[in-house]
């Protein structure tokens, strides 16, 4: 088994998005899939669980070519600053985490903080959620 934990960080403006995940991965013998997700611990909002479950989904590709080692994924804890907490980030903060976690350099993506709208804005997320 192998535990780690991430701190995921953006800063462009009076306030940013600050998340600390911690998981781990355990090898198993699933004949289906090269990994699988457990994400039952944490005390999330469904719309906050699809923003995760897609995270997953946008970088499977890369853990397929990085592992052959077939896994079970449990994100055990997810930290979160509220004054600095964007939903939106839990997409990207998962990703860093794996990334983090596997041990292969996080795919570049764009943001900005949007005064008038006083949050983060990632241009590619929305074409990514559909």
């Amino acid at each position: 088994m192998k535990k780690s934990t991430s701190t995921f960080k953006i800063l462009k403006s009076s306030w940013g998005i600050w998340l600390q995940i911690t998981g781990t991965s355990i090898p198993n013998d699933n004949k289906e899939h090269l990994f699988k997700v457990n994400l039952n611990k944490l005390n999330l909002f469904p719309e906050e669980l699809e923003y995760i479950n897609s995270g997953f989904e946008w970088i499977a590709p890369i853990i397929e070519k990085k592992t052959l080692l077939k896994s079970t994924i449990e994100i055990t804890k997810i930290q979160m600053i509220l004054t600095d907490y964007q939903k939106e980030g839990l997409f990207y903060g998962i990703v860093f985490w794996l990334s983090e976690h596997f041990n292969f350099e996080m795919p570049k993506f764009e943001y900005e903080f949007d005064r008038k709208m006083n949050k983060y804005v990632f241009p590619e997320l929305n074409e990514i959620m559909k």
